[in-house]
């Protein structure tokens, strides 16, 4: 009981001199907490990082405010954004163009064994964010690549808008079954794959989609959600109105400042790559490589990728 005492007190003693040296708080284990303390000392409060994706999920700072209550600042994570690669001596864009070219390298060596591959570059024209809904304790994420720490589009988010894009415009929001909807189409099976209950049953789809990352360095910026009755929607049994009278509740975000460049790639094999007619409508008719192309183009120009996608984030021109 006394020792379990002697440790309370060291650990308070240790906590309190932690916010003496700085005003950040990490959460995580002590002894990684009092290095990057250390570390802080030594180069004069502020530690720079050299991969924005292990800051933001895993060295995340807050600031204890006079009420004790930890708030993580938004702001101060975008503008780390902009300036960690400067702290370690590294060109951003050099690290983009060292990671397109090696892109460039896989679809060159799938171009070698008989495919034939699609690319072309597109610049968002509002607001985009990848993952908002992905586990983070902050409540909101923003996808990052593991190793290079960039903001980048994951290839199953690409082939996830497309064919959604497809089943909504071609198919009238109908994805349906063998008999009926997008699965009983032949054509969206190979392009897409399907599964079991599919007019070709459970197949895989005839297109590779790789990631696309840009082609210059990104801004990151903050951004907020607005919910106006949040009382309303969280009152269970009480009942509360969605009046007007009632406090909105104000969550920050991260985002990617419009203007981005990336560059896309499609590739499909030189014998699978046959013409087809989408559904019933003449206006989507060509090659798989064609076709696919036509439909990603159309679903980021027109409804966007990512979250938020409704109200205008996530578009490209």
């Amino acid at each position: 009981m006394a020792k379990n005492k002697k440790n309370k007190k060291a650990q308070k003693n240790s906590n309190s001199q932690s916010k003496k040296q700085s005003n950040n708080i990490y959460f995580i284990p002590r002894e990684t907490g009092q290095i990057l303390n250390n570390l802080e000392k030594q180069k004069g409060g502020k530690f720079q990082y050299d991969n924005y994706s292990l800051l933001l999920n895993k060295f995340y700072k807050c600031q204890e405010d006079s009420k004790g209550k930890y708030e993580f600042d938004f702001n101060e994570m975008a503008k780390e954004y902009e300036f960690y690669p400067k702290a370690q001596n590294l060109e951003i864009k050099k690290l983009i163009d060292q990671i397109n070219q090696r892109v460039k390298a896989v679809s060159q060596a799938y171009a070698n064994i008989g495919y034939q591959v699609k690319k072309f570059e597109l610049k968002t024209t509002s607001p985009m964010v990848i993952g908002l809904g992905n586990d983070s304790v902050l409540e909101t994420s923003l996808t990052l690549h593991h190793t290079y720490g960039i903001p980048y589009i994951p290839a199953s988010a690409i082939k996830g808008v497309a064919r959604n894009w497809a089943i909504n415009n071609i198919f009238d929001l109908n994805e349906g079954d063998k008999d009926r909807g997008a699965l009983g189409d032949q054509s969206f099976c190979k392009i897409f794959g399907s599964p079991e209950d599919s007019v070709l049953g459970e197949r895989q789809g005839k297109v590779i989609f790789l990631d696309a990352f840009p082609l210059c360095n990104i801004k990151v910026k903050t951004d907020i959600i607005s919910s106006h009755y949040h009382n309303y929607y969280t009152s269970g049994k009480n009942n509360i109105p969605p009046a007007d009278y009632l406090q909105p509740n104000i969550r920050k975000f991260l985002v990617l400042e419009e203007g981005a460049l990336f560059k896309f790639y499609l590739m499909v094999k030189d014998k699978d790559n046959e013409k087809i007619t989408l559904g019933s409508s003449e206006e989507y008719q060509g090659t798989i490589l064609e076709l696919t192309e036509k439909l990603l183009k159309e679903a980021l120009t027109i409804e966007g990728i990512g979250a938020k996608s409704s109200v205008g984030y996530g578009l490209f021109g």
